[in-house]
């Protein structure tokens, strides 16, 4: 499937891209940064250091989409909140092809299926496997096609650059991380009688939206990666479902709150300057 595809498809159909993005996003589509954090369930706020936060959308008219202007130091960033499950990020960074964005950071949650990946830990995905129904409109010119099981890849560039930064910075504030392979699930309640099934796929992690968010990506063509913060471990049956201890908590919410952002920030310029 080509971005031009589905493009005019909406044009076919009576519908126009700029009033798809307003009615969509909440605004124009040039008020959107070059750099773009998008996030299922988060918001600036869990990021705590990540910046001054300014809200210009509470909630979109069609979607409910949350968006912010979030800026640090020089930089300035657009963070968005879609909600969770892979159609409503596919359908965000689709939306992103039309506006100047450059640059795509996915972060959220992530479980972990493998028992030295540890609740709080940092999990960057080198690819994410495929499990959702989303995909499917996006991956070929037939929605037929069964794509469950493909592997999707963020970008490379960006990738070595974020591995690098969360290398430093992760060393320097003693937390532990990860390159992952995601599982990318519909559903999070019946999703436990496959989880043996989906370790056996080679995934050591699970989550809902970053097969779908690199596949959109590519195909807008703007560099993407994921980085993830562990919420719980099946295997170690610390399940979503199951409490954490204090001590676990406050670890995950130091990695959210101030390890994360120093990545991104770091990311950011390494980015903008080109180097690896």
């Amino acid at each position: 499937m080509e971005y031009s595809d589905l493009i005019a498809g909406m044009l076919h159909f009576g519908a126009n891209s700029k009033d798809i993005f307003y009615n969509c996003m909440g605004v124009d589509e040039n008020v959107i940064g070059e750099t773009v954090i998008v996030s299922p369930g988060w918001t600036p706020q869990t990021l705590s250091r990540l910046g001054t936060f300014k809200p210009i959308v509470n909630s979109s008219p069609l979607f409910g989409y949350q968006v912010w202007n979030v800026s640090h130091d020089d930089l300035t960033m657009t963070f968005i909140k879609t909600g969770f499950g892979a159609p409503a990020v596919m359908d965000a960074v689709l939306l992103l092809g039309l506006s100047k964005c450059k640059r795509l950071i996915f972060v959220s949650s992530v479980g972990a299926l493998k028992k030295d990946i540890g609740i709080g830990d940092l999990v960057i995905p080198k690819y994410s496997v495929s499990g959702d129904g989303a995909s499917r409109y996006i991956s070929s010119n037939s929605f037929k096609n069964d794509v469950f099981g493909q592997k999707n890849n963020p970008d490379n560039a960006l990738f070595e650059k974020l591995k690098l930064e969360t290398a430093k910075i992760c060393d320097s504030q003693m937390v532990n991380w990860h390159i992952g392979t995601p599982f990318c699930t519909d559903t999070i309640f019946a999703q436990y009688p496959y989880i043996d099934d989906i370790i056996d796929m080679g995934c050591d992690t699970i989550d809902m939206e970053s097969a779908a968010a690199f596949k959109t990506a590519e195909i807008i063509g703007v560099p993407i990666v994921a980085l993830l913060n562990v919420s719980d471990n099946t295997v170690q049956d610390q399940s979503l479902m199951s409490a954490s201890t204090d001590e676990i908590k406050e670890y995950r919410k130091f990695v959210r709150g101030e390890v994360m952002p120093q990545i991104i920030h770091r990311l950011i310029l390494k980015d903008k300057r080109g180097k690896v």
